[in-house]
């Protein structure tokens, strides 16, 4: 992950984020801690979140349930 032209964005006081004019591509979902980067495991399907990107169009992903180390 190249954080200098990585998408980012930060999460409101309920949590919500929106990241916006995204390139279209296969992304994963990271959080960064001070200590590390993480990828977001969805707890409830296991699975990485990761998802597509297409011109033009907008993605809702909606609820995610991490499961983070702390």
């Amino acid at each position: 992950m190249d954080e200098v032209s990585a998408p980012s964005a930060t999460v409101d006081e309920v949590g919500r984020f929106v990241f916006t004019n995204v390139k279209p591509g296969m992304y994963a979902l990271i959080v960064k801690t001070p200590v590390s980067l993480l990828v977001v495991h969805d707890v409830i399907t296991g699975q990485d979140v990761v998802f597509e990107v297409n011109q033009g169009s907008g993605l809702d992903l909606g609820v995610i349930v991490p499961n983070l180390p702390f």
